[in-house]
């Protein structure tokens, strides 16, 4: 769900530490995706306790991302109609927990399911 639906936009908020100097590109594409659904422009706005900035997404960045984004959808489906199950999917797919989220504890977690 958007956050803000008006007569002749959409907008969505993103509260951050840090405002950046263009949009990241997952909110791009979430925003795209909405806009298409919802049959209205897209308008980004980021805010921290001391500055905001607004992003207002082109045609074309939408209907670039949003192309993008049935891509995806399309490869999972694909990838879910020919993998039988949980154990051939994780099979298939590495595990990788080199991301800054993960604790350790996690960590080892995440190893011992995916490795049973």
């Amino acid at each position: 769900m958007t956050d803000f639906e008006y007569e002749n936009m959409i907008v969505d908020t993103k509260a951050t530490l840090a405002v950046p100097t263009a949009p990241r590109d997952d909110h791009v594409r979430q925003q795209s995706l909405y806009s298409v659904l919802i049959g209205k422009p897209a308008t980004l706005v980021y805010a921290s306790h001391k500055k905001f900035r607004v992003f207002e997404l082109s045609e074309e960045m939408i209907r670039d991302n949003y192309e993008t984004m049935i891509n995806s959808f399309e490869s999972l489906e694909t990838f879910m109609a020919n993998v039988p199950n949980t154990e051939t999917a994780m099979k298939m797919i590495p595990l990788n927990t080199d991301g800054f989220k993960w604790g350790e504890e996690d960590r080892n977690n995440a190893k011992t399911l995916w490795n049973n």
